[in-house]
């Protein structure tokens, strides 16, 4: 499983940064494009009737090279947070959390920043390649872990959670990245 992305690099750093809500501007979205599985599988994955309600929101909707990005999760439960991303290329991976047994327990109906630097001494940075970014926030039961919701083998995703299994939520976003 790959921690890492090609889209998002994370920098040890203790700069602060404002965070400012996601603009109305205009976004852009992913196509459902049989070249692209793992866009087309973010594109067509269908919220199941779950009581887990997940808000997933940027502190902007278009970025450059190189800029500071962050990203607020909320959700209605306790749980777990992860995000995954699918790049401009196709290449998905996750991106929180990065390190093996970190923490990622949001708390209910409290807004998670990730990554914050006045909480961690790291961000995530917009880097290549270029085009539309798609980020999902995935919340789970804390006794669940994300293999038992989706599998990246290959840098493949695939869904391995049943459809009548209601215990875990999720938002997704797409976001530009632009030279």
């Amino acid at each position: 499983m790959k921690n890492f992305s090609s889209m998002l690099k994370i920098v040890p750093t203790v700069i602060l940064t404002t965070t400012l809500m996601a603009c109305a501007t205009p976004s852009a979205t992913l196509t459902k494009d049989p070249n692209k599985p793992n866009q087309s599988f973010f594109y067509t994955l269908k919220q199941q009737n779950t009581p887990i309600k997940v808000h997933l929101s940027s502190n902007k909707k278009r970025y450059k090279l190189d800029e500071v990005m962050q990203f607020h999760v909320k959700s209605n439960v306790i749980g777990k947070v992860w995000l995954l991303q699918v790049d401009a290329n196709d290449e998905v991976s996750v991106l929180y959390p990065y390190q093996p047994n970190q923490n990622n327990i949001i708390y209910q109906n409290q807004t998670m920043t990730l990554l914050d630097p006045s909480q961690q001494n790291d961000e995530f940075y917009a880097s290549s390649p270029t085009g539309v970014l798609s980020v999902m926030a995935v919340v789970a039961p804390v006794h669940k872990n994300l293999e038992e919701i989706f599998v990246i083998n290959d840098n493949r995703i695939t869904k391995v959670a049943f459809d009548n299994d209601t215990d875990w939520g999720f938002d997704r976003i797409d976001l530009m990245v632009k030279p």
